[in-house]
């Protein structure tokens, strides 16, 4: 099935039969600039894939005719968008180009989901709609320990990560982007007025795709810049897994009189998350810079040693 519109097409044929009861693929063609063999593909794919009870019909020389219930909800629609994303992960989809006799393969993969934070479904839609609608949200949100407050803002991206959702934003009285966990998002209420931002998304993705962890880089302004060294068995585990980190990291292997270790070079938006990964290789690496992030490390092995291993009077 063509890549281009797919999606588009699947919901335009699925709203004319809701609509009107039939579809014509004279007008799916010319509505899209396609053949007839890319419409007849998206119509194998909802039969086949999808299930959906749709079938075709000869008369008066109309090349088709689909009848068919129309999706169940909203929630189907948006399933599709959250498919087509993830299809173009390399990790959770790493064949591109196979065969539909691997379809077998669906009942020996298991995606364990047991840990997904489900996201409250009439928040999820109602940011959802804003960015279909390109209008405003006034939200409510709580940090932990701190008082639930509401803002002003346009969603600009949805992340899922580490089996939760982020939201990436513009604040518009702040002028500034935010990533803001949706678990800790309580009410959203649309508003009329439009986005007025001046994002780069291009941008924005780059800046996203070379950061690491839940809160990344939104902005180049507040990127921080973190050297690791990793030593023994902790070295050759990262160097065989940098994308564990981020495909973007950099490693470099240096020697130095016999002492070896990799030094991975590695861009966030907040250092807290990395410091606890750092943590968990104990003893086996250490940060280097900014001073301040090393600062937090030492600080944060010093607290653990004071509470688990000196004595307490």
């Amino acid at each position: 099935m063509s890549k281009k519109s797919s999606i588009e097409r699947i919901f335009f044929i699925d709203k004319e039969i809701r609509e009107n009861g039939f579809i014509n693929i004279a007008s799916v063609m010319q509505h899209f600039s396609c053949t007839k063999r890319t419409v007849d593909e998206d119509i194998h794919f909802m039969k086949d894939v999808l299930e959906l009870p749709i079938k075709a019909t000869r008369k008066k020389g109309i090349t088709g005719e689909y009848i068919y219930k129309g999706f169940d909800s909203n929630k189907h629609q948006l399933a599709l968008y959250l498919l087509k994303s993830l299809l173009s992960s390399d990790t959770i989809f790493p064949l591109k180009n196979i065969e539909n006799r691997y379809s077998a393969l669906s009942t020996a993969i298991l995606y364990d989901t047991t840990s997904f934070l489900i996201p409250d479904e009439k928040i999820f839609i109602q940011i959802a709609t804003a960015f279909v609608d390109k209008k405003q949200i006034v939200i409510t949100h709580a940090s932990p320990g701190s008082k639930p407050h509401k803002v002003v803002v346009e969603p600009l991206k949805l992340i899922n990560y580490n089996a939760a959702w982020y939201l990436i934003l513009w604040k518009v009285k702040e002028n500034e982007t935010r990533t803001y966990k949706l678990s800790r998002i309580t009410s959203v209420t649309p508003q009329k007025k439009s986005f007025v931002n001046s994002i780069d998304m291009q941008a924005l993705d780059n800046q996203l795709e070379r950061s690491f962890g839940a809160f990344r880089v939104t902005n180049r302004n507040d990127e921080i810049s973190v050297q690791i060294r990793f030593y023994g068995w902790a070295k050759d585990f990262v160097k065989d897994d940098t994308a564990f980190w981020n495909p973007e990291a950099s490693c470099e292997d240096i020697d130095e009189k016999g002492n070896k270790y990799l030094e991975l070079s590695i861009a966030v938006g907040e250092d807290f998350e990395l410091i606890g990964k750092v943590l968990s290789f104990s003893p086996h690496a250490e940060i280097m810079a900014p001073e301040e992030s090393r600062e937090k490390w030492l600080n944060a092995l010093q607290a653990s040693v004071e509470r688990y291993i000196t004595p307490q009077p």
